[in-house]
């Protein structure tokens, strides 16, 4: 995070690429945000932020899962995704750590799409299979 002097340049710059990542794939999906930041939050332990308007009120999490709810899931968990995407080009590595929220939330999404975490877990060991003859 933050050191008393703020930030590295560097670090400012990674954090925008990051940041910029989820922000470009938000509209390239047709999501709205509120806002988009590259402040650190000592509190909340994060170098930034996109933050999506809140799940439209037909969404209902618990109830059963239609084509629409997951169309806006998978939307979702794309952006979740292409900060660590836009990071990694940017500075050729990825960085779990620094992504650790980023990945929860995919994680999450992916639960609520596959119906649970046994299923979601099926799904990753699949698609680590695929890439992996």
């Amino acid at each position: 995070m933050a050191s008393a002097n703020g930030p590295k340049p560097s670090e400012l710059r990674t954090t925008a690429y990051h940041e910029a990542g989820h922000a470009a794939a938000a509209w390239w999906k047709y999501l709205s945000f509120c806002e988009v930041s590259i402040t650190p939050n000592d509190r909340e332990r994060t170098r930034g932020h996109l933050l999506l308007y809140p799940m439209p009120l037909w969404f209902h999490p618990g109830t059963a899962r239609d084509r629409r709810g997951i169309t806006l899931v998978e939307k979702r968990m794309f952006v979740s995704l292409a900060g660590l995407e836009a990071e990694r080009r940017f500075t050729g590595r990825h960085n779990w750590i620094v992504a650790s929220r980023d990945l929860a939330q995919a994680r999450a999404y992916l639960q609520w799409m596959s119906g649970g975490p046994e299923e979601a877990e099926a799904r990753l060991d699949l698609g680590a299979c695929v890439g992996n003859p």
